[in-house]
C-alpha cells in the first residue's frame, strides 16, 4: 500500500511515524501489522465510473475486523437475520493474494416490490469489502464500502460508505447527475446501515470457533478463513 506515513505527535512535541498510509477511492487506508511492517501490496486502481464514496456513516463497536468481513461469506444468517428470501452463489470464491472475490444472486421481497440483484463482492485484506450493483432498468451502478478499523483490544469502527454513477449515455446535465447520484448514494447507504444493524449483537457476542461445524447452506466458510490466514503471524512450532 505504499510507503507514506502517518505522521503522530507525541506528548513531548516530537514527530514519530505512525502507520502507512495511501489514500485511494476517495479513501484514506492505514496499513497495519502484528509487527508494524508496512504492506506488501498496493491497492488496484478503481474500476468503472464511480468517483470517491460520497457518503459516509460509521460507528464504534465491539468485534473483530474478520467478524465483519466473514458476515458476507455465512449466506444461512444472511436469510434469516436480513429476511432476504433467497442468496446463490454465482461465481465461486476465488483468492488472489490479499484480495478476495465472489458473485452472488440476491432475492428479497421489500414492502412494495420484490427484487432480484447480483452483487459482485470483493475483499481488500481483513478490512474493507466493496459491493458493486448494477440495476440496468434504472441506468445506474452503484458501489457499496463497509471498511472496519480496529480501534483498541475487541474494539472495531464500523464504517459503511456507498457511491452511485448514472448511465453516460443519459442526458442529464452535469449538476443535476451529480445531486441525482448522491441522493442515491446516500438513501443506498442509509439503508445499508439500518440493515446492518441487525449484525451489531452478533458481533458483540460471536465467539470464535477454529472448527465450526459447518454445513451446505452456511456458504464457504472454510475456504474464507483459509485465504484470511495470510494476515496472522505464522504460529511458532
Amino acid at each position: 500500500m505504499g510507503t507514506d506515513l502517518l505522521i503522530q505527535r507525541t506528548r513531548g512535541g516530537a514527530l514519530r511515524a505512525a502507520l502507512p498510509v495511501r489514500e485511494a477511492h476517495g479513501i484514506v487506508w492505514a496499513g497495519r501489522s502484528h509487527d508494524r511492517t508496512p504492506p506488501s501490496w498496493e491497492l488496484p486502481p478503481p474500476t468503472g465510473d464511480f468517483a470517491g464514496p460520497r457518503t459516509f456513516r460509521a460507528v464504534e463497536l465491539a468485534g473483530h475486523p474478520q467478524d465483519v468481513m466473514e458476515n458476507f461469506i455465512d449466506h444461512r444468517h444472511v436469510v434469516e437475520l436480513h429476511g432476504v428470501d433467497f442468496l446463490d452463489i454465482l461465481t465461486a470464491p476465488e483468492g488472489d493474494g490479499p484480495f478476495y472475490s465472489l458473485t452472488v444472486r440476491v432475492g428479497r421481497s421489500l414492502p412494495f416490490f420484490s427484487t432480484v440483484q447480483d452483487i459482485g463482492i470483493r475483499y481488500f485484506g481483513l478490512g474493507a469489502a466493496l459491493m458493486t450493483i448494477d440495476v440496468p432498468r434504472c441506468h445506474l451502478r452503484a458501489a457499496q464500502w463497509v471498511l472496519v478499523t480496529p480501534v483498541g483490544p475487541g474494539r472495531i469502527r464500523y464504517c459503511l460508505a456507498a457511491s452511485a454513477a448514472l448511465d453516460p449515455l443519459l442526458r442529464i446535465p452535469p449538476a443535476p447527475r451529480r445531486a441525482l447520484e448522491r441522493a442515491v448514494a446516500a438513501g443506498m447507504n442509509r439503508w445499508s446501515f439500518h440493515d446492518s444493524r441487525a449484525d451489531w449483537p452478533v458481533f458483540h457476542h460471536k465467539a470464535y470457533l477454529p472448527h465450526p461445524r459447518l454445513n451446505g447452506e452456511d456458504g464457504p466458510i472454510g475456504a474464507y478463513r483459509h485465504w484470511a490466514r495470510q494476515f496472522y503471524p505464522v504460529a511458532p512450532g
